[in-house]
């Protein structure tokens, strides 16, 4: 079989918000992403230094940013790692002997420090879900230009064999337009 790329034709046409977008992009740099984590004492933290974040803190949820992907590990190394858009789930391919994960991006609201949380802890999974479901539905509701606000947060529970696990928690506190101000008449879900 050949390894042969295949290109479009020249002749192609080719959206002009593509063309805005590639060069936008490319002029703009990289953009600083701080990894988010859930730390062993129950709160949340990001960056090389562990800074944390409070509780008070309110965060926007970028809903395009969702994904699902599988992450392989290697003597507490990633070895592999493949992720998708969420919509485009069905062309994700699975890495053998891999974690599924899950993962979303918030941006803060007070510095506009971006944040990127992915996880494939049970407990984290099912937090992305809800939050999945929970921006989905205040979007048809509220409409798709509006952006949810949450705080982090934990809980946690009693196991029988490991005593207390704590777990992450969002809370959905509210909905901003598109200008990033928060609308005080819309309720959180």
């Amino acid at each position: 079989m050949s390894k042969e790329m295949v290109f479009a034709s020249s002749t192609a046409m080719v959206d002009d918000n593509l063309l805005d977008d590639l060069i936008g992009m490319g002029s703009a740099g990289a953009q600083d992403v701080s990894y988010l984590k859930f730390g062993k004492n129950a709160n949340w933290l990001y960056g090389v230094d562990d800074d944390v974040i409070g509780e008070e803190e309110v965060l926007y949820v970028d809903a395009s940013s969702f994904v699902v992907g599988y992450i392989l590990w290697d003597d507490g190394k990633v070895k592999d790692e493949t992720c998708v858009p969420v919509s485009q789930r069905a062309n994700l391919v699975k890495i053998e002997g891999a974690d599924g994960f899950l993962g979303v991006n918030f941006k803060a609201m007070e510095d506009g420090l971006m944040l990127q949380y992915k996880t494939s802890s049970h407990g984290g999974k099912k937090l992305i879900q809800k939050l999945m479901k929970d921006v989905g539905l205040g979007m048809k509701e509220h409409g798709a230009d509006k952006i949810a606000m949450v705080t982090l947060s934990a809980d946690s529970y009693k196991h029988k064999n490991f005593g207390t696990i704590n777990t992450p928690e969002f809370t959905l506190v509210g909905w901003a337009g598109p200008d990033g101000k928060k609308l005080p008449k819309l309720s959180p879900g």
